[in-house]
């Protein structure tokens, strides 16, 4: 998917880029992750190193899939 230049990349978006059966909260205020039914987690470092690199992608209008419902 094509998402507008100005589009910011999510935690939760991040995390399912990692591992597509992730099951999390996040607060994406205080980036609290709370990790649901044994999900494996992730670290920080991992999810933010995810964040930024989809977030280039995005900001230079290439196609990314992640989908988080």
């Amino acid at each position: 998917m094509i998402y507008p230049t100005n589009w910011k990349i999510r935690i939760a978006q991040a995390i399912v880029s990692i591992n597509p059966n992730a099951e999390v909260v996040v607060d994406e205020t205080t980036e609290e992750i709370k990790w649901l039914n044994g999900t494996a987690e992730i670290s920080m470092e991992d999810i933010k190193a995810k964040q930024t690199e989809l977030q280039n992608k995005v900001s230079n209008g290439e196609d990314i899939s992640v989908w988080v419902t």
